[in-house]
């Protein structure tokens, strides 16, 4: 059985998040039934190019690169466009540590060329949807573990990978973690309704704008956007925030209180860290919500005893997409499906504004240290 969110003029599907009782079963393996009889012919390129990090904190090296066999459960992906994002830089940097030489990236779209050969076609199926995965299927992937989504062909495991039809590739690239993070967070979390009021945080990236989008444009939520420049804020305005400032830590609580009253607000979506996160917390009501949507950074871990002094109660909680799919894959693989059909339905838009070609992903590393993004950046690798 489904359960639905009623929004004027469309019932919008967002089963398997909720814990009541009827929501439908998930398979708890995947299916398999039948060999992949055949390649792609996009399979045969003559040169297969990658963005290779050899050595951290230095230039990207774009080199050619033999492919390898896939192992069972694993697809290989004709890149169209992998999306860059904050973990990314964190890898080149050497903030997140990861053995070189390596292959960033691991958001991508494109289109499926090769499916290893096991005991059967590999399936998503469950009794409702077709979501079978075939050679030339247009897909979306995450191979966060694996990495690898900047070079001309990318390997994901079949449990993260999504057909999708209606949309844009670049515009697919761009959809995952953002707005499946968002979905699970406000929908699952905090039980987002119809003029519940929040404070978004955003900043480069793009993970404030998504959840700015699910929250005034599927859940017709009022949103009071915080950011970091005016330019932002009237982004956000165009967007769908019912209002948006500046970033001001001194007065942000105040200016917020003046927008919404002296209750507060229901909940906070904060994707920042440093002042904009002890200057939201200050905003949200008695027993409301603060989500953190990003890792915490050493100068925003609270004391034990900093918590008695804060003005009110409320409760604060961290969500990763990764830990569902580790936890319980049905509703993670569900989140991103939903996502999918949000974005087929025109409800929901990705913000791409721009796209580097591969042999400028120099350039897309520097746009994103810089913070000089309003969305998310991509690279093209074909399509």
């Amino acid at each position: 059985m489904r359960n639905y969110v009623m929004i004027p003029s469309l019932l919008i599907r967002c089963c398997s998040y909720s814990n009541q009782s009827g929501s439908r079963k998930f398979a708890s393996s995947l299916n398999y039934k039948a060999f992949v009889p055949y390649l792609h012919p996009s399979f045969r390129e003559a040169s297969t190019k990658a963005a290779f990090c050899n050595k951290v904190d230095e230039p990207l090296k774009i080199e050619d690169y033999k492919e390898e066999k896939l192992n069972k459960g694993e697809i290989r992906i004709k890149v169209h466009y992998c999306a860059l994002n904050p973990r990314d830089l964190l890898l080149i940097k050497g903030a997140i540590p990861a053995k070189t030489p390596f292959v960033p990236g691991y958001e991508v779209s494109g289109e499926v060329i090769e499916i290893a050969k096991g005991d059967g076609k590999e399936s998503t199926k469950d009794d409702d949807d077709d979501d079978s995965i075939v050679v030339g299927d247009k897909v979306v992937a995450l191979s966060k573990s694996w990495l690898g989504g900047l070079r001309s062909h990318c390997v994901a495991p079949i449990q993260d990978v999504w057909k999708f039809k209606a949309i844009e590739s670049e515009k697919a690239a761009g959809l995952i973690i953002n707005y499946g993070h968002a979905l699970l967070s406000l929908f699952r979390r905090a039980k987002i309704k119809k003029d519940k009021v929040l404070v978004i945080t955003a900043d480069t990236g793009g993970r404030g704008l998504a959840a700015l989008d699910i929250a005034a444009n599927v859940y017709k939520a009022k949103v009071v956007g915080v950011c970091d420049s005016s330019e932002m804020a009237d982004f956000m305005r165009e967007r769908g925030a019912w209002s948006a400032i500046k970033m001001d830590a001194k007065s942000l609580k105040a200016a917020v209180r003046d927008i919404v009253g002296d209750k507060g607000v229901d909940i906070v979506y904060e994707t920042v860290g440093g002042n904009f996160l002890a200057g939201a917390m200050q905003c949200v009501k008695h027993e409301g919500l603060v989500i953190l949507a990003d890792i915490p950074g050493p100068e925003d871990v609270i004391k034990p005893a900093e918590w008695f002094n804060m003005p009110h109660t409320f409760n604060m909680t961290a969500l990763s997409l990764h830990h569902y799919r580790d936890r319980d894959y049905p509703v993670y693989r569900q989140a991103v499906s939903d996502v999918i059909e949000l974005c087929e339905q025109n409800l929901i838009s990705p913000d791409v504004p721009h796209i580097f070609e591969l042999k400028d992903v120099n350039e897309a590393v520097k746009m994103l240290k810089e913070h000089k993004v309003l969305g998310k950046i991509l690279v093209k690798l074909g399509g």
